[in-house]
């Protein structure tokens, strides 16, 4: 039998009714202040700036905030993603628009709960490509993680 994770535990079953009852949805124009606030406050980058296109969610259960997470277009020159795609200058220079960044993911202080932001993630991708395509005019080829380090 394999080792078990020293940190891990499930979630007890309060916990599991918020996981299956989650919401997870766009931030909408009016919501945005708060969201940016509550990102420089408890993000460890401390900064909620979001340039280009990108697109921010809340995972929400019974309209209570539980996490925040925020998506952006792809960084210009990233080695890893390079040698991966293997993508030439041209076709970089025509296919970035398809590649979204994971730019931001925060639970809110307070409110974790195992397993929250694998659910959230999971949510938000299920959804990404259409709502981007929805706001920018074009879908998602690809998503990364974080560019932050």
């Amino acid at each position: 039998m394999g080792k078990t994770r020293k940190n891990y535990r499930s979630p007890d079953e309060e916990q599991q009714a918020i996981l299956e009852g989650l919401v997870v949805r766009v931030i909408e124009g009016q919501e945005v202040a708060q969201f940016d606030a509550m990102i420089a406050e408890h993000h460890y980058l401390r900064n909620a700036k979001l340039v280009g296109e990108h697109m921010r969610y809340v995972a929400e259960y019974e309209g209570q905030w539980l996490a925040l997470g925020a998506w952006s277009g792809a960084a210009k020159h990233l080695k890893g993603r390079e040698n991966w795609i293997e993508w030439d200058d041209e076709q970089r220079g025509r296919r970035l628009g398809l590649v979204a960044n994971n730019a931001r993911l925060l639970s809110l202080p307070g409110r974790e709960v195992p397993n929250l932001l694998s659910r959230f993630m999971s949510g938000m991708l299920g959804r990404l490509s259409e709502d981007w395509q929805g706001r920018w005019g074009h879908p998602l080829a690809v998503v990364e993680p974080s560019a932050a380090r």
